[in-house]
């Protein structure tokens, strides 16, 4: 169906709300074309679990140790081609829904054309966070083990949560703008990474605010709909006891399968079509986006007129 872009900055809250309001009304495209490297990935990230359960609950495995060791190895390896699959088809989605491409036929061109450049992206923005995540982990450590004075460690621990929030936020920040920048602008790498930083340097604490409340959104969309299956994996896991998780019925890790794949789906046209959002509301805030467009409108001999009144609602046409 078609839809305009806003014309006009937004809210933070706004550009969340446009970014689920534009994966509801193009879910069935966005779910067709991310549907194969989602349900690989889950299948993958599923033999991951399986074995590293068996391993746990058997003791002496010997040489077939190595064996199991070697399938998750594979599996690991798998889960990163089908990710960096996810990540060229994402990034011909959202070249095709901001209308940067004529079709989706030639956004997948772009996307196969810089598909080295797109996998270094993606996988170095999800390193970045997890950096982070790791360093804290890292300099928490001695303070878990201390024994005592649990009133200084707990103030400790509160400041370093603090930190660790913002850096998250301030890190996908940069991960979200450097994807949009590689998407929807036909540049070389290096000034992808100039660019990205450029943007997300502007108004830092709207995108750290946004990206905090994008995470939340997503979370607790996906969290809400994850619970549909907690009721059945309890009583099978009541059913054949503690130590026995590897055992589950073929059923219960398909429906895993099939219902992460749902999930990473609908988090991933989330969270894509919204950064999207707010990388068109920071070329607007900064650069004149909108005015520029409707100058080239102009200039064209149309009329810019067609866009989302006020910016906060997707006009349906």
């Amino acid at each position: 169906m078609p839809y305009s872009l806003p014309q006009k900055p937004n809210s933070i809250a706004d550009l969340v709300g446009l970014a689920i309001r534009l994966f509801r009304l193009e879910w069935k495209p966005i779910s067709q074309r991310l549907l194969w490297p989602s349900l690989f990935s889950s299948l993958a990230v599923s033999a991951i679990q399986i074995v590293a359960t068996y391993i746990s609950e058997q003791r002496g495995l010997g040489g077939g140790l190595t064996v199991y060791l070697s399938i998750i190895f594979v599996a690991f390896l798998f889960v990163c081609w089908a990710q960096w699959l996810l990540a060229i088809r994402a990034c011909a989605v959202l070249r095709s829904l901001w209308q940067v491409s004529a079709d989706y036929k030639e956004a997948v061109q772009y996307a196969n054309r810089r598909k080295w450049s797109v996998g270094l992206v993606y996988f170095l923005g999800t390193l970045l966070p997890l950096s982070c995540l790791m360093v804290f982990m890292i300099v928490c450590f001695p303070l878990l083990m201390m024994k005592g004075a649990n009133l200084i460690v707990a103030c400790c621990l509160f400041v370093l949560g603090f930190f660790l929030v913002i850096s998250l936020a301030l890190t996908a920040l940069y991960a979200t703008l450097l994807f949009s920048v590689l998407s929807l602008e036909d540049v070389n790498l290096g000034e992808v990474f100039s660019r990205a930083g450029r943007l997300s340097s502007r108004f830092l604490f709207r995108g750290g605010s946004f990206m905090v409340l994008l995470w939340l959104v997503v979370n607790l969309i996906t969290m809400a709909f994850s619970l549909i299956l907690t009721p059945l994996e309890v009583y099978e896991s009541y059913t054949l006891g503690p130590n026995n998780m590897s055992q589950l019925p073929f059923w219960i890790h398909l429906l895993r399968v099939i219902w992460s794949t749902i999930l990473n789906i609908a988090s991933m046209g989330m969270a894509l079509t919204a950064a999207g959002f707010y990388y068109r509301d920071v070329l607007i805030r900064a650069e004149g986006l909108d005015l520029l467009e409707r100058l080239e409108a102009i200039a064209r001999g149309k009329t810019a007129d067609g866009g989302a009144s006020g910016g906060a609602l997707l006009e349906l046409k």
